[in-house]
């Protein structure tokens, strides 16, 4: 059984009391309010990936396949700047998907269909990459 918010608070503050020192402590009620960003912090959550869509996969890839595979941060400068939801493990995770994603029969795969010419653009950029 976890314990609730209010005994964790109680533990805490006896904690800080006898002489121990917590610098930050943040619990958040995920219903009242919003994670600030990926790189938040709070005990108890977790940052909610949403999917790629086909036009960030296709952006993902024409980025890789100018600067080339692992220069993840220049990719995000140039490509997904604005996008506050993807960091650079993601866009990493994302090619790895992709090329996993190329070795799975067309019948056999889930969620948005990524047309085969863009899968094979994807294959190439990680051989040369």
């Amino acid at each position: 059984m976890k314990p609730n918010v209010a005994e964790l608070i109680d533990k805490i503050e006896k904690l800080c009391n006898d002489g121990h020192q917590i610098e930050s402590v943040s619990v958040l009620n995920s219903s009242t309010q919003e994670q600030e960003g990926p790189s938040s912090h709070t005990i108890g959550q977790h940052r909610t990936r949403r999917p790629f869509s086909v036009d960030e996969v296709e952006a993902l890839v024409r980025t890789i396949e100018l600067l080339g595979v692992g220069r993840w941060r220049e990719v995000n400068l140039r490509t997904f700047s604005d996008a506050d939801h993807m960091t650079l493990g993601d866009l990493k995770d994302k090619l790895n998907t992709l090329v996993h994603t190329t070795r799975i029969p067309h019948e056999r795969r889930r969620g948005e269909l990524i047309p085969q010419e863009l899968l094979d653009r994807v294959l190439i950029a990680h051989t040369l990459g």
